[in-house]
């Protein structure tokens, strides 16, 4: 053990009692690990844009009602219904093949179309990502509500099964079959909505590439638990899916 002898310049310099200066170095080491730490984790992230390709691409699109539905979006927003009141949503699983600017990762997210301002884009409701640094860039850049967990995507001849959350309370497995007649080659630009940490509203725009076949929906099961969101989607009817190779980029969010 040091004795009080130990700093004596601190002492005779700064008028300070052995306890003050003890508590002085305490305060100071907690105060230099926190930014020390803040500072690795920014050196850690790379900022956008980032650039991802994936070859076992899985999609789906459903639709709910606009009053289950708007209850999951912002106040500033409003659900894209169409005549009969209903609200389009999807569903995207995929591993990256390959990224630039960012871990590779597995992700499983789903989203509700909205109106801002007359343009039409998506707002995420509920994503989960397996890799933790992949994770920490779409929070801290994007704060798009997405959490860490178990993603498994397995093919098989024509057919795509994946699970999320496996042997937890709140997940799901998608099973879909490739519908070989039915090619797909299309391309677009997604537009992400999304609230930054400091409440300031943000669009990701997602210019994408795909190439593939349309699906048939073998299985859906969602274990939601006491998850709002799934719960939305329990014994939803998927209106189309897709099994597809894709190449896409996340745009730096634009605020709005």
């Amino acid at each position: 053990m040091r004795s009080r002898k130990g700093y004596p310049f601190l002492r005779q310099t700064l008028g300070l009692t052995p306890s003050i200066v003890i508590f002085s170095w305490v305060m100071w080491a907690i105060f230099s690990s926190q930014s020390l730490t803040a500072q690795s984790l920014q050196m850690n992230q790379t900022p956008p844009p980032y650039i991802a390709k994936t070859s076992n691409f899985m999609a789906i699109a459903f639709q709910v009602k606009a009053g289950d539905a708007q209850t999951l979006v912002t106040a500033n927003l409003k659900v894209k219904s169409n005549e009969q009141g209903l609200v389009t949503g999807g569903m995207e699983i995929y591993t990256t093949d390959q990224t630039s600017g960012i871990p590779s990762y597995s992700i499983a997210f789903i989203y509700l179309e909205v109106m801002s301002q007359e343009q039409a884009g998506n707002w995420p409701i509920w994503g989960a990502v397996s890799d933790v640094k992949a994770l920490e860039h779409f929070k801290h850049f994007y704060n798009f509500p997405y959490i860490h967990k178990k993603i498994k995507i397995e093919t098989r001849g024509n057919q795509q099964m994946a699970s999320i959350g496996e042997g937890e309370e709140e997940g799901l497995m998608l099973s879909l079959q490739k519908q070989m007649d039915k090619a797909v080659a299309s391309e677009g630009l997604a537009r992400i909505y999304s609230y930054s940490t400091e409440g300031q509203m943000l669009l990701t725009e997602i210019p994408w590439l795909a190439s593939g076949h349309q699906g048939k929906v073998l299985s859906l099961e969602i274990r939601a638990g006491k998850n709002k969101t799934l719960q939305l989607l329990e014994g939803v009817q998927p209106s189309y899916s897709q099994i597809s190779t894709n190449a896409f980029s996340y745009s730096k969010p634009l605020k709005q």
